[in-house]
């Protein structure tokens, strides 16, 4: 073509082509990424969209500003004419090539958009080392070219890393169908990085004194930190599914015991191993400093700083990164202030219609209820009517109801002591309960208080920034409402961690049991996160026996199927043991088996009510995202969980299957007791009116979810699930937009939570009993 076409390809019209070509690229491919048709419909779109058009010459027209703003200081400060004349037709070409880099967003392969992003900024570097070869002194230039071309490989490369992981493992990612989201993301923070590297730069070589080393050493600093961020980054995606955030440090100090495993040691060598490649390379930009002028860098940075300053401003998602949803999580839990919070009636009436929240907005105290359920029934059978049953309830570790085989038949075999106790005639299988809240202690404080918490695990009683917990717990209600003489919790980890100690005393609990305290009572070393689930249960006949006088309540948490999924040293594989998470489940259901099995055989059995229910869901791991790998995209930190509710002579049916929650533990025990007393709960007892309100809502830091049945358009019904994390939901003022028929979304849940947690710091949740 060159040949046939000699004086078009040497042209101005050609490279101004080549711009133009580039400019219209860039504009087509960024409103391409953003539409879901399919590209024949999205082409006749852009052809005849002025919005295109416009995007395109606002591209094209900022390039030649560009192009006429450097062709303008060549000559205001006399260059040599290399820089005028050869270098500026090839900055089109330049321009073009770079353009390019836009068409990874067609690509749905991330290995094919890898390879194409790494062939182009090869063929990048090569036509601008191709170029400056013809400059007459190019050494200088050639060796700026290579360093900083190194540096962008490695920065890109170490980003391009970070971000694929990301992507993988964190679960509001799921409904990210295309590859080219972890490039963009990549190549957003590469600028970043880069940007940041040059203005230190520019400013180490405009300082004259000391203070000079200053932004340099900053940006080396923070770069090693985020080599640490990364690092526990990651070890948090893995098991949590989540982006490091202010809940996750709020779990740490007391989570050594499971934040020490093999995943561990592994990512601390490999950042170790990229620490050292960090080293090596600022050796290497040190040396080339040292035999360049500094005129050669200034050009690069400059450069750098303009595109990238463009590039993060108008076409990169920077606000989908990681690095920005980390400093937003914390930045909102911190430092950001809310203004005061309201419930609107529309709203209201929604909650109350559509979910069974009832509040009384009137009243100083908004969530008091003069009962706890509305049918009089007898549901205990006659001959126990007028006794009172003791109660030992198991929250079982993150126990979703797809990890036993009495709710799901395709992993037969690794809860067979649960599928004993389900099988007994006597016991009631709840199905399609979901967990109100999570972690451990905020799922237990919906359960055991029917309350949704928007709040941190840390925050009532620990770190004081909420009232004390005040709410009517069925602890307390048992013990002042129902005759229970003694009530206690057992946890094998430290009493201390999560703030348990005080909050389960704040709910009306005698003692609370943790690891220091079992030491008296349990022989031996430590057999996993503290005392195993063997240890435990091996433990609790005596505990009944000589600590306990009915009519009782004890509570006892599992602790082996916590993450990383390997902490019982007493561990019961299950088949050929490759599975480390259904070994853990395996392992707390031959547990809890053993204990059953005694509990089978003493008296308990005829006069104690025996309840197996999860603390919350399993969280979605990238275990249990391997686990089920057809549903990987739908896990979430809500979900189905276990609940299997024994007692003595049931008259109760054998299966309840319609939707239900953790808040509606408490009145479903209390229902069930017959204890009827003024209250603040959310819930409502399953053997009431549980069955007309059948959209169910999670709460907590870690996600807001929303489980509805909405109607088609078609008239069908169908159930719509919603899952974000407060601090992620993007929603603007809509108050007056709130209709009371229409199914809850997400910015009106997270109008309800802001205005829930405005309640709770203001103490109107809290049970006052009624004069």
């Amino acid at each position: 073509m060159k040949q046939l076409f000699p004086k078009f390809f040497s042209s101005q019209l050609y490279t101004c082509l080549l711009a133009l070509f580039g400019s219209g690229f860039i504009a087509f491919s960024v409103f391409y990424q953003y539409e879901k048709l399919p590209i024949y419909r999205f082409l006749l779109d852009w052809f005849i969209n002025w919005k295109s058009f416009a995007a395109w010459a606002a591209i094209y027209i900022g390039y030649l500003l560009a192009k006429w703003v450097y062709t303008y200081f060549v000559t205001k400060l006399q260059k040599h004419s290399f820089w005028k004349e050869q270098f500026t037709r090839a900055l089109d070409i330049l321009f073009g090539c770079a353009s390019l880099l836009y068409g990874v967003v067609y690509i749905k392969s991330e290995f094919f958009g890898l390879l194409y992003t790494g062939i182009l900024l090869i063929i990048f570097y090569l036509l601008l080392h191709h170029y400056l070869q013809k400059h007459p002194e190019p050494t200088h230039w050639i060796i700026v070219t290579r360093t900083f071309f190194i540096l962008i490989f490695f920065l890109f490369t170490f980003q391009l890393t970070c971000q694929y992981f990301g992507y993988q493992l964190y679960i509001l990612d799921s409904h990210q169908e295309s590859a080219h989201i972890v490039l963009l993301r990549s190549i957003s923070m590469t600028l970043i990085w880069l940007a940041t590297f040059s203005l230190a730069s520019i400013l180490y070589s405009s300082i004259g004194n000391r203070f000079r080393y200053l932004f340099l050493t900053l940006w080396i600093i923070i770069f090693i930190l985020q080599l640490v961020f990364w690092a526990v980054n990651i070890g948090l995606l893995y098991f949590s599914g989540l982006y490091l955030n202010p809940v996750a440090l709020d779990h740490f100090w007391g989570s050594i015991g499971v934040v020490q495993n093999k995943l561990t040691y592994v990512l601390v060598l490999i950042g170790i191993g990229v620490f050292v490649l960090f080293i090596v390379l600022l050796q290497h930009i040190i040396a080339a400093h040292k035999k360049t002028p500094a005129k050669y860098w200034y050009l690069y940075h400059g450069i750098i700083l303009i595109i990238g300053s463009i590039a993060l401003t108008r076409f990169l998602p920077l606000t989908q990164t990681p690095e920005y949803t980390v400093l937003k999580s914390f930045y909102t839990r911190y430092i950001a202030k809310e203004p005061p919070a309201q419930l609107p009636q529309a709203l209201q009436v929604k909650l109350q219609e559509q979910f069974g929240l009832q509040y009384d907005t009137s009243r100083f105290d908004v969530a008091y209820h003069e009962r706890v359920f509305k049918k009089e029934q007898q549901l205990l059978p006659e001959q126990r009517a007028n006794s009172r049953p003791n109660i030992i309830i198991v929250f079982v570790e993150s126990l979703s109801a797809r990890l036993s085989d009495v709710y799901n038949p395709t992993i037969s075999g690794v809860t067979p002591g649960l599928s004993t106790i389900a099988k007994d005639p006597h016991t009631t299988i709840i199905k399609n309960t979901y967990n109100s809240s999570t972690p451990t202690i905020t799922g237990i404080i919906s359960q055991l208080c029917s309350s949704l918490p928007p709040t941190g695990h840390g925050e009532i009683e620990k770190q004081k920034k909420l009232q004390n917990l005040r709410l009517s717990c069925l602890p307390k209600i048992l013990r002042e409402q129902g005759g229970y003489t003694y009530a206690a919790y057992i946890t094998s980890v430290e009493k201390e961690f999560a703030n348990k100690d005080s909050l389960f005393a704040s709910m009306g609990t005698d003692e609370i049991f943790g690891r220091e305290e079992l030491k008296q009572y349990i022989p031996g070393e430590e057999l996993s996160w503290g005392f195993s689930d063997h240890q435990i249960f091996n433990f609790l006949p005596d505990f009944i026996e000589t600590k306990t006088k009915s009519p009782f309540l004890l509570m006892v948490s599992t602790v082996d199927t916590h993450a990383p999924f390997t902490l019982a040293k007493d561990e019961v594989p299950y088949q050929d043991g490759n599975n480390t998470l259904l070994n853990a489940f395996h392992t707390t259901d031959d547990a809890l088996f053993q204990f059953w099995n005694f509990f089978r055989e003493s008296p308990l059995y005829k006069n104690t009510i025996f309840i197996v229910v999860a603390d919350h869901a399993a969280f979605p791991s990238k275990n249990l995202q391997e686990t089920f790998p057809d549903e990987s995209k739908n896990l979430s930190y809500y979900d189905e969980t276990v609940h299997l509710l024994y007692v003595p002579d049931s008259v109760l049916p054998k299966e309840v299957s319609f939707y239900s929650s953790g808040i509606d533990f408490a009145p479903t025990v209390l229902h069930l007791l017959n204890i009827n007393v003024p209250n603040t709960f959310e819930g409502h007892s399953i053997f009431d009116d549980r069955d007309q309100y059948q959209n169910i809502l999670g709460m907590h830091e870690l996600g807001l979810y929303i489980n509805q049945e909405v109607q088609k358009k078609d008239g069908e019904k169908t159930r719509k699930i919603d899952y974000h994390t407060p601090d992620s939901v993007l929603c603007k003022q809509q108050t007056e937009l709130i209709s009371s028929t229409t199914p809850l979304t997400l910015c009106e849940y997270f109008q309800f939570y802001k205005w829930k947690r405005q309640m709770l710091e203001q103490g109107r949740l809290w049970f006052r009993p009624q004069e």
